[in-house]
């Protein structure tokens, strides 16, 4: 729906999303630094607000979401999959997660046995480093989550894709320095809440406080 790619300064406010045009439809995607993204109302097929990272030079930074109310048939807030570069300093604070009101595509329920509910978010919070990113000081707080499968979904991996303008694959990223609190979660699914890595490599430094998350 909306792509902000390579952006300094970006403050986005009180905008208004519905975007169940097809199966691959996120409502904000920010590659950016100094961002902004306050009061908006996000209700998408696919990832609600989603910060990637296309060039391994770029590095997302200095960004803030608040006061955001997101639903969604897929990640609600996510960063990555696409993560050549970094991302740095973000905090999330004070938003409100929950399914779609519309599902034409995905059908999650049908499809896998065990989901609760005819319509749910796949994800509430999703950090992805698949691609190479640092991941570091992220700050996630007061989020509120229902109709969610898995509300709390950090991953460091790694896809093995090129580095753009390469041949060189990327090589593996990190995580580290993460804060999460006061979240409460209504899960709907056997997927739990999770904090992976590939073997021989460690997501660093994860701080949960008062989490509550129930199903």
């Amino acid at each position: 729906m909306q792509n902000y790619i390579g952006c300094d300064s970006l403050h986005i406010k009180g905008i208004n999303v519905f975007n169940h045009a097809n199966y691959n439809e996120d409502g904000i995607d920010v590659d950016g630094r100094n961002v902004l993204i306050e009061d908006c109302h996000i209700d998408v097929d696919d990832d609600g607000i989603c910060v990637k990272n296309h060039e391994r030079k770029h590095i997302c930074e200095n960004i803030l979401v608040r006061n955001c109310n997101v639903s969604s048939n897929c990640n609600a807030i996510k960063f990555g999959t696409v993560s050549m570069g970094g991302f740095k300093n973000v905090r999330i604070m004070n938003c409100n997660i929950s399914a779609s009101k519309t599902d034409n595509i995905r059908h999650w329920q049908k499809n896998l046995h065990f989901i609760g509910l005819p319509v749910t978010v796949i994800s509430g919070i999703a950090l992805e480093s698949v691609d190479g990113a640092h991941i570091e000081d992220v700050s996630i707080s007061n989020i509120n989550m229902t109709g969610v499968q898995t509300p709390i979904f950090i991953v460091l991996g790694n896809k093995g894709r090129n580095i753009v303008g390469s041949a060189t694959k990327s090589p593996v990223g990190s995580i580290k320095n993460i804060s999460i609190e006061n979240v409460k979660a209504e899960s709907y699914s056997k997927m739990p809440s999770s904090i992976t890595a590939l073997p021989g490599y460690y997501v660093e430094n994860i701080r949960l406080k008062n989490i509550s998350i129930t199903g």
